[in-house]
């Protein structure tokens, strides 16, 4: 990339009613097999900015647009012509999407399909990581596409992102908590080539996106693209199907295990130590919905009674009195 500001993070008061979330690229990795449908969805007004605040869009109705899987890049059919991704996604239209994971977010590599393809000399910033509220990046791009008719189109801009809000989202498929609300600005001259006539283009996307730990992508995309000076509007939501990534614990010293897991009927839950203060345990299933009822923790040995959940895919989170928590993958057979 030619230009990275590093991030600036504001901690703001200690003292809130629920504690700021913070995403990394340790709880954030997207994972060979999740899926995920994407819906379009009617635009919304963004809010406005600020902390512990509850969006609700729990009544939008879904379309179906797609679907993608995460899969691994060096062994999808156009991973060759992307060396630096770590990290991959196919459509059910077999468009594949390549990205790049690193200390400072994740970067889009480029795309292919059978009939096109795009590519980033200068990869375009796709999300800001590490970030808590009032996280801010900016990053040039530089892209040039194929478009298999003959036709080229390059596009040159700047992407900053900046972290404006936190709270717990409501959409059709779930509610979610821990969300971390970002602002995307794209400033970019769009160059077009067809047919031996070149055309330019002034755009401005201007989106609003909703991240957090239990799914590896944007829940809820508001876009504002603004070309040659008028505005279109859209919306989509990505709905988390298949999640397979292990949550690592964090803010805590003290590392816990949870076995069997697989587990059918009973889990146990083993700290390393003895327990200091009392622990509250619950079971999430991957669209953030609370399954189990809130159980203390009290001795760093506890068995867990799962039968009454279905089988399947969970969260499974202990928190401490203070706020601290670890979270972890629990499968039910």
């Amino acid at each position: 990339m030619r230009k990275l500001a590093t991030l600036l993070i504001l901690c703001a008061g200690s003292f809130m009613l629920l504690a700021q979330p913070t995403l990394d690229i340790d709880n954030f990795h997207m994972n060979n097999g999740e899926t995920y449908a994407i819906h379009q969805v009617e635009y919304q007004t963004p809010s406005a900015s600020g902390s512990d605040l509850m969006w609700d869009y729990g009544s939008l109705a879904l379309t179906p647009v797609d679907t993608f899987e995460v899969v691994d890049p060096s062994s999808s059919i156009f991973g060759a012509n992307f060396p630096s991704a770590d990290v991959a996604i196919r459509t059910t239209y077999d468009v594949h999407v390549y990205y790049s994971q690193g200390d400072s977010g994740v970067f889009t590599q480029g795309n292919a399909s059978t009939s096109a393809w795009t590519a980033f000399s200068d990869p375009k910033m796709h999300y800001l990581l590490p970030a808590t509220l009032n996280s801010t990046g900016s990053d040039d791009y530089y892209k040039i596409t194929d478009n298999g008719n003959g036709g080229q189109t390059i596009s040159e801009g700047t992407t900053t992102i900046t972290s404006d809000a936190y709270g717990t989202l409501s959409l059709p498929f779930g509610t979610f908590n821990d969300v971390l609300r970002f602002v995307r600005t794209e400033d970019n001259i769009l160059v077009t080539i067809a047919d031996g006539d070149t055309t330019y283009s002034s755009i401005t996307l201007i989106q609003h996106f909703f991240l957090c730990e239990q799914s590896g992508w944007a829940l809820l995309e508001l876009n504002e693209t603004i070309v040659d000076g008028v505005s279109y509007y859209g919306a989509f939501a990505t709905e988390p199907l298949i999640i397979t990534k292990v949550h690592e614990q964090f803010g805590h010293s003290s590392l816990m295990e949870v076995f069997p897991n697989p587990a059918s009927r009973v889990a146990n839950v083993l700290f390393e130590s003895e327990l200091k203060e009392d622990w509250e345990l619950n079971i999430y299933d991957f669209r953030g919905k609370e399954v189990f009822d809130t159980m203390d923790i009290r001795e760093y040995h506890s068995k867990i009674d799962l039968s009454m959940l279905e089988a399947g895919g969970y969260i499974l989170e202990v928190r401490s009195k203070t706020g601290e928590r670890i979270q972890q993958v629990l499968i039910l057979e």
